[in-house]
């Protein structure tokens, strides 16, 4: 194995221990969707898949390991798709905060008409 391959195992090892201890903390998704809005928690996962599989296709290409690299792309491709669930999110609870504004204008606007009329 050359110095190259080597370091791009290391950096691969690397970015494997940080995918992980990242998906291992599921209890904080929902504060931090909370705090930073819906959806945040599958964008962040998604970039960290996306980023893992970056990192294997390296190697893989890297190491001629073409097992490897399939995963690599796997892997990005799953990552793409959590961040676009979590868009969906976000526009999701968009419309929902939409609808109850809308809601709460309507009973406003239904209060001043009825004193107006009383």
């Amino acid at each position: 194995m050359s110095f190259v391959q080597s370091l791009g195992t290391i950096k691969y090892g690397w970015a494997i221990r940080v995918a992980r201890e990242v998906s291992k903390d599921n209890k904080n998704k929902p504060i931090l969707d909370k705090v930073a809005g819906a959806g945040t928690s599958d964008k962040l996962a998604g970039k960290t898949k996306e980023a893992v599989g970056n990192a294997k296709q390296a190697v893989g290409k890297a190491t001629d390991n073409p097992k490897l690299k399939a995963e690599g792309v796997s892997e990005e491709i799953e990552g793409k798709q959590q961040k676009v669930l979590g868009g969906i999110k976000e526009v999701a609870e968009n419309v929902a905060d939409a609808v109850a504004e809308g809601v709460e204008c309507v009973k406003d606007a239904m209060k001043n008409a009825q004193k107006r009329n009383d």
